[in-house]
C-alpha cells in the first residue's frame, strides 16, 4: 500500500458488484457464514499457537532470572 496505494474512502464503492459475488458464491453451494466461521478459526488458532509458544518462553526467562 505505501509504494502503490491510494487512501480513499471507497467503502461504498461497487456494493452492487460486491452482492452479485454473494450471490454467485450461493448458486455454487458456497455458503459464506461457513467460510467466515473457518478463515476465523484459522486465524485464532494460527494467532494462538505462536502467543502461546511467546508466553511459554517468556515464563522461561522469567524463572530463570528470578533464581539467579
Amino acid at each position: 500500500f505505501r509504494n502503490h496505494g491510494r487512501p480513499a474512502a471507497s467503502l461504498q464503492q461497487k456494493v452492487n458488484e460486491a452482492y452479485r459475488v454473494l450471490d454467485q458464491l450461493a448458486k455454487l453451494d458456497i455458503d459464506i457464514d461457513d467460510v467466515t466461521h473457518q478463515l476465523e478459526e484459522e486465524g485464532i488458532t494460527k494467532f494462538n499457537k505462536p502467543y502461546d509458544h511467546l508466553m511459554a518462553m517468556l515464563d522461561e526467562k522469567r524463572q530463570q532470572a528470578t533464581a539467579a
